[in-house]
């Protein structure tokens, strides 16, 4: 563990403090996801309605909370009227009187999703009938919640309800969906935001499609508007899905759960705050994340968790870049602190002795102050 000082960084920022829960052993609770393994995202499937849609799935770390762990990020993205549909199934159909428990949170209000369980088989919501792709999205839903730009609301009978809660940004919503099949209705407990302690938002809705087939696939639709409106493209979170197929259960699944502490996917140290990120940026300080210190570099990086990918991450590294880019034809520059001796015979891509890798360094993005470069896992 590097125990030796760091310089201050000059920006007001909030440390969460960490979170440790423990808990029962006698819970019915069967687990769905908790994202804290990447390989989890090979459970979930993506459709978007326009051949040129971009929505996206990715398990993140996750945000707002000191909470740690990995979450499913899912968007729109941004191509007006493409639906993004999001699904994966059930460990088993539901048949009786079951409870869904999750965690949702979203990153702007003005974000459409909506989400709940339906009776399509998770290989029949996308399906070829001869020419014809044929997409299940808003039919044979039974229990279906949104968030957003609606408030928090659920579909009742004919139509949605009004709204029971608002959609706080950046804050971590439970719910307890209770799901009465035999009775084609369903009842929401909800616990974060407004809603302090273990709330019940409404009580016997009646299902979207009222028919008694088993409920098999959970199913997430993020709409991204049209072009005269259009939605935010910001990512809805899911974490922390568990069932239980015995009955109502409000018991809270997450309670004893030791959830690996992560940045990025990389370990955290004893400490909570250092992480050793190997070839890729050596060990980094991270307590003041989004902001995060380099030993390598000796510098200060911003660099949130949720924008390095698998290829690498554009990072602001603060700090004047010495004369680069060259202008004497020079194929090797001492920058000084942070990136020190660069090959910049090929710039804007540029190979760091410091990182000992390539980095490419646009010349527009080098300002007296710092500079943006994409760093290469």
């Amino acid at each position: 563990m590097i125990t030796q000082n760091i310089p201050k960084l000059i920006i007001p920022l909030t440390v969460a403090a960490s979170l440790v829960a423990a808990a029962p052993l006698f819970s019915a609770w069967e687990v769905i996801n908790t994202f804290n393994d990447p390989a989890e995202i090979e459970d979930w499937q993506i459709h978007n309605i326009l051949p040129e849609g971009n929505g996206f799935i990715q398990i993140v770390d996750r945000p707002y909370d000191s909470r740690g762990g990995g979450v499913l990020a899912a968007s729109s993205g941004n191509v007006p009227y493409s639906h993004t549909n999001i699904w994966r199934p059930l460990p088993a159909p539901v048949t009786d009187l079951t409870t869904l428990y999750m965690e949702v949170a979203i990153e702007d209000v003005m974000g459409d999703y909506a989400f709940g369980v339906k009776r399509v088989a998770p290989d029949q919501i996308v399906r070829q009938e001869g020419d014809t792709t044929v997409v299940s999205q808003w039919a044979n839903f039974a229990a279906l919640s949104r968030m957003g730009r609606h408030g928090q609301d659920a579909y009742d009978t004919n139509g949605y309800a009004p709204a029971f809660g608002e959609s706080l940004i950046r804050t971590w919503y439970q719910y307890w969906w209770v799901i009465d099949h035999f009775n084609l209705s369903y009842s929401l407990y909800v616990k974060g935001g407004e809603f302090e302690e273990q709330t019940l938002a409404f009580q016997d809705y009646i299902y979207r499609v009222q028919e008694f087939d088993d409920l098999l696939t959970f199913m997430l639709i993020i709409h991204p508007g049209g072009l005269d409106a259009l939605n935010s493209a910001e990512p809805i979170y899911f974490d922390n899905i568990f069932i239980d197929y015995t009955g109502m259960n409000l018991s809270d699944p997450t309670e004893g759960m030791v959830i690996p502490q992560t940045w990025a996917g990389f370990p955290l140290e004893s400490d909570g705050v250092t992480v050793d990120t190997g070839d890729f940026l050596g060990v980094l300080h991270v307590g003041n994340t989004p902001w995060v210190y380099s030993y390598d570099l000796e510098s200060w990086l911003h660099l949130p968790a949720d924008h390095v990918g698998e290829a690498g991450a554009w990072i602001f590294l603060a700090g004047e870049l010495e004369g680069y880019p060259a202008t004497n034809g020079a194929e090797f520059l001492d920058t000084g602190i942070p990136l020190g001796w660069l090959y910049v015979g090929h710039a804007p891509d540029v190979y760091s002795y410091t990182l000992n890798k390539w980095m490419h360094l646009p010349q527009e993005s080098v300002t007296e102050t710092g500079s943006w470069s994409y760093v290469f896992r």
